[in-house]
């Protein structure tokens, strides 16, 4: 017999793929061939006797190799990361699905967009000299003021995804499943929609942090999605509106989808499982990893 606990709340199983011979050899390269022209350069072009601003652009350089090692390492496990047991919480309403807040796609790319910037920055150190302008290396103000926009747009991305990682963090993308409908909060967008409107499934998709978001399109009075300060608008007249759900830090892909699928062909169903004093149990057994390709219609009892 469950306790208390277990009928209220479950706990999350995750997995992520090891680290690989291939994985390593990609994500070492990097620094070997970071301290590798350092000390090429060291021995031929005698950079000991430079400038402080150009041994400042060559140990940029050597740092942003290690970014880009430490790139990849990171970026390995986030593509491969699945949740096999959804961490479910018993609410008054229905039930949440709590996202994984250890899922952190951004903070790769923080560290790709960071080793871009000290890498232009450490090619324009070297390249200017400040004793005798730029005339040790051939090189036009043209390709100068391209360094420099490429290090703009470079911090302007890590500023961009350091903010929407904070955010995120804060608002990882928890599931709420009520008897009327579903809604989500990723960082700053809201979705919400009720099992009626629901109206055809899109497709997904897979983004370039491994992130899988299935797409729906629904027909609705209401405004879907929106910004988290805002409030819903209504419209005088039902209008078709795309959205999609974040499935990747929060259960796994297939299951929720069949979930999803089965809640918009029988809302009647949906809406009693999802009041049902046991919802959370049942909730396990169906968006469990093991159990997605079981067909929804055989464990409606």
């Amino acid at each position: 017999m469950k306790s208390d606990d277990e009928a209220l709340r479950t706990a999350r199983v995750s997995t992520c793929k090891s680290r690989g011979i291939v994985d390593w050899l990609l994500a070492l390269v990097w620094p070997v061939m970071g301290i590798g022209s350092l000390l090429v350069l060291w021995l031929l072009d005698d950079i000991a006797h430079g400038s402080a601003e150009e041994k400042f652009g060559y140990v940029a350089l050597v740092l942003a190799s290690f970014g880009m090692c430490a790139y990849y390492l990171f970026s390995s496990r986030v593509f491969d990361y699945a949740v096999l047991v959804p961490e479910i919480v018993w609410e008054q309403n229905g039930v949440r699905l709590v996202a994984d807040k250890n899922f952190d796609p951004l903070f790769s790319f923080i560290i790709f967009w960071m080793s871009c910037l000290f890498a232009t920055i450490g090619i324009i150190l070297i390249i200017v000299d400040p004793e005798d302008g730029m005339d040790g290396i051939p090189v036009t103000y043209a390709a100068l003021a391209l360094l420099t926009a490429v290090a703009l747009v470079s911090l302007t991305r890590c500023v961009h995804y350091s903010w929407m990682r904070h955010r995120r963090r804060r608002y990882p993308g928890d599931i709420e499943l009520t008897p009327q409908g579903i809604r989500q909060r990723v960082a700053d967008r809201i979705v919400e929609v009720s099992w009626q409107d629901i109206n055809v499934w899109e497709g997904g998709r897979r983004s370039n942090m491994g992130e899988f978001t299935d797409l729906w399109n629904a027909i609705s009075k209401r405004q879907i999605c929106r910004f988290g300060n805002r409030e819903p608008q209504r419209y005088s007249g039902e209008r078709p509106q795309n959205f999609g759900i974040l499935l990747t830090p929060v259960v796994d892909n297939d299951a929720m989808h069949a979930f999803i699928w089965t809640a918009w062909t029988d809302p009647a169903w949906a809406s009693t499982l999802l009041s049902s004093q046991d919802r959370v149990g049942s909730l396990t057994d169906i968006l469990s990893s093991s159990r997605a390709e079981e067909p929804l219609l055989y464990r409606r009892s």
